[in-house]
């Protein structure tokens, strides 16, 4: 038993795939799944007619949701919250206490701006996970990628990253990128043995962290992969195929709590498989 997953819902194709990998992630957990839904009403409510028709549509929405997800998966204990608060607001309001919170990713962005800004602001602003998910998840693959760092938010995702992959019976697949600083051609041979000694060195701290994570979880298969070439491209390329992507919020420069890291900017943007934010710092 825990925290409950929570779900942002409404008309939209991606909402329905995110619905559904929420009521797995509930099912998993063993929590109830909150079906999220906000109408937008004006507070001054100046066309009471309108109000009322909005107010409808969000419950056959959430009732639709719930009978959808318990359909799919009986036994799944679902509750349905339909807020006039701001979509971002209800959501931010209900994931405070939660295990995960959960939205969709890709296609018309019903919670305000262009598409795939809502979950970037929510993905920033949460206390809790958060994963982003879009509306066709084709692959198959039992695999969960994380990217690592050696930052808090790092660890913390890799921590989320090995969960994950015990509740669903899949392997990690835990990268690290790196690459050398730009060194003039006449110093080639020194360039080829710093690259060298620089892969070595991350080969060498991804096994120090990964021997604790190993201990504690020997029934996860855990594969390393240290890769040269930019963090954000070497993740999208390692999940092209996977089941899910895990990145902490921010990396080793840390940064503004508001926004998320470079990385995490590029992953959650362009990531064909469901993402999930982790952080280990809180916000106040």
């Amino acid at each position: 038993m825990g925290a409950n997953v929570v779900v942002g819902v409404d008309a939209s194709e991606a909402s329905q795939g995110a619905l559904d990998w929420a009521a797995d992630a509930a099912m998993a957990r063993r929590c109830v799944l909150e079906v999220v839904h906000a109408v937008r009403q004006p507070a001054w409510g100046f066309d009471m007619d309108l109000d009322h028709v909005l107010e409808q549509q969000g419950k056959n929405l959430l009732e639709a949701s719930a009978e959808r997800a318990e359909r799919a998966l009986p036994g799944l204990r679902v509750r349905t919250v339909l807020s006039t608060d701001t979509p971002t607001g209800a959501l931010l309001a209900r994931a405070h206490d939660a295990a995960l919170l959960v939205v969709g990713s890709r296609g018309p962005d019903v919670l305000g701006g262009p598409a795939g800004s809502a979950g970037y602001r929510l993905a920033a602003a949460a206390r809790c996970p958060v994963a982003l998910v879009p509306a066709r998840r084709g692959s198959t693959a039992r695999t969960v990628v994380v990217g690592v760092d050696g930052s808090p938010d790092g660890r913390a995702a890799l921590a989320v990253a090995v969960a994950e992959a015990e509740l669903a019976g899949a392997r990690v697949e835990v990268v690290r990128a790196w690459d050398a600083p730009e060194l003039h051609e006449s110093v080639g041979h020194v360039r080829h043995g710093l690259a060298d000694a620089l892969r070595e060195q991350e080969a060498a701290a991804l096994r120090e962290l990964l021997g604790p994570v190993r201990l504690r979880h020997p029934d996860v298969p855990i594969v390393q992969r240290v890769v040269r070439g930019r963090p954000a491209r070497a993740l999208l390329d390692a999940a092209r195929d996977a089941e899910l992507l895990v990145v902490g919020a921010h990396g080793r420069t840390g940064g503004d709590p508001s926004v998320l890291g470079a990385v995490s900017h590029a992953v959650v943007l362009h990531a064909s498989c469901p993402v999930l934010v982790a952080r280990e710092r809180q916000h106040p």
